[in-house]
């Protein structure tokens, strides 16, 4: 797994879940959370999670493909939820 690379891709698609699951002030905490992210210490956080004011890291799955591309998800063992981030070129 290449997670350093990908995760430009996969904040863009928890920012857009944020932005479309929040409010906007959530989208700027949500930045300030990422952006104090340790590489190889932090997990990233569930945006579904942080929302409800809490704090469960998400774990990376194996790369899937669907029909038109091939996506990682990450899943919350906290709340089931799962995000399907799209991975271009690999």
């Amino acid at each position: 797994m290449d997670l350093l690379r990908e995760m430009p891709l996969v904040y863009r698609e928890l920012e857009r879940w944020i932005l479309d699951n929040g409010q906007p002030d959530d989208a700027k905490r949500f930045d300030a959370r990422w952006r104090g992210i340790r590489p190889g210490v932090d997990r990233l956080p569930c945006p579904n999670c942080f929302l409800d004011g809490e704090d469960h890291p998400l774990a990376p799955m194996d790369i899937e493909k669907g029909v038109l591309l091939k996506f990682r998800p990450w899943s919350c063992a906290y709340c089931s939820e799962r995000f399907d981030v799209p991975i271009e070129g690999t």
